[in-house]
């Protein structure tokens, strides 16, 4: 087993780095997804499928996303070979779905018996949602990431269980040792995820989840730290660093080459062609697929308006401008609901 994932981190150093390109689905081994799935892409040895209701920049941005965490300096290797090794070692992927009951509707149970049990899903109204909302993928994506591919490669750091380093961190955090999720958590407790069907292992993933992007600056917005409130504390880097100094040294390390950066699914511009840097729309998803431009000026993925510049603007203004636009929206929605507190 540890010549097979040295043998694979081998081969994912002198690996290219990922087109995103979006194929059929091959045949051989993979053949038993052709039956959910239409469309699938390559990303280091993970792959990425969707079904037909999938549209395809949608498709790509999960894509972009997974390889922006597994190679956060997007120099065309991958930061953690061993992580990668274990995560193509174990078949690991992604499955997007058209609608959360197209979702429900996947045979799991088929794949598993194939020997694809480690799967992470996720579907198309949370992917990338315009007007601000949160985007799932940097969840789904690192949830598989943590779960398959950091667990098993340090199991006594990342294992999932009350006996690695994780797992001590887990019960500071929660304020205690809990087998099972407790009718209340401790008064000084920072995370207290309440949902009764995730067991301890499940525990540590979501709390793992919770660290790293809020180092990474994913929760400190004013309107997710109202969203997320009720399950995690801290919002912020240095909150993490403070509250759970144990769990950010951990993040940190140069040892473990956890991501630096916050994906943004825009995986060295490869979504992005030259000229079409001058088109900035609303919907930070589109902007990244030429397929979403249209004349009418709106956009037929996601339903929403996007902006043309000038092509005389350069890209630096252009991005100024939708700042300070984000900016004046979550000023008003701040002062919206803070009417009705």
């Amino acid at each position: 087993m540890i010549h097979s994932t040295l043998a694979l981190a081998c081969a994912l150093q002198a690996a290219q780095a990922p087109d995103l390109a979006v194929t059929p689905v091959p045949g051989g081994r993979l053949a038993v997804f052709q039956r959910d799935f239409t469309q699938h892409v390559d990303v280091f040895g993970v792959r990425v499928f969707g079904t037909r209701g999938v549209p395809e920049p949608k498709l790509r941005h999960v894509a972009a996303v997974v390889a922006e965490y597994l190679d956060n300096d997007e120099d065309g290797e991958v930061d953690n070979p061993r992580v990668v090794g274990e995560l193509v070692r174990r078949d690991a992927f992604l499955a997007l779905a058209g609608s959360e009951r197209e979702m429900e509707r996947l045979d799991w149970g088929r794949l598993a018996d194939a020997g694809f049990e480690a799967g992470q899903g996720q579907f198309v109204q949370e992917t990338a949602p315009c007007g601000g909302r949160f985007d799932a993928t940097l969840e789904e994506v690192l949830h598989l990431v943590t779960h398959v591919g950091y667990a098993n490669a340090y199991p006594e750091v990342f294992g999932e269980s009350a006996d690695s380093e994780l797992g001590q961190c887990l019960d500071r955090a929660r304020g205690g040792r809990f087998r099972e999720v407790p009718d209340s958590y401790p008064r000084d407790a920072w995370f207290t995820y309440d949902d009764a069907t995730c067991d301890y292992g499940c525990q540590c993933t979501e709390y793992l989840y919770w660290a790293i992007t809020s180092v990474l600056g994913a929760q400190d917005a004013p309107r997710r730290r109202r969203e997320i409130a009720h399950e995690w504390r801290l919002y912020s880097a240095s909150l993490v660093a403070a509250r759970d100094p144990a769990i950010y040294a951990l993040i940190t390390s140069p040892r473990y080459r956890l991501p630096r950066r916050l994906p943004d699914g825009d995986y060295r511009k490869v979504q992005l062609r030259q000229h079409d840097a001058l088109l900035f729309p609303a919907c930070i998803a589109c902007c990244k697929d030429p397929a979403c431009y249209t004349e009418t000026k709106w956009c037929l993925l996601c339903h929403s308006y996007y902006t043309r510049c000038l092509a005389t603007d350069t890209v630096e203004a252009t991005l100024a401008r939708f700042g300070q636009l984000q900016d004046l929206a979550d000023r008003a929605e701040e002062a919206f609901l803070d009417a009705f507190e």
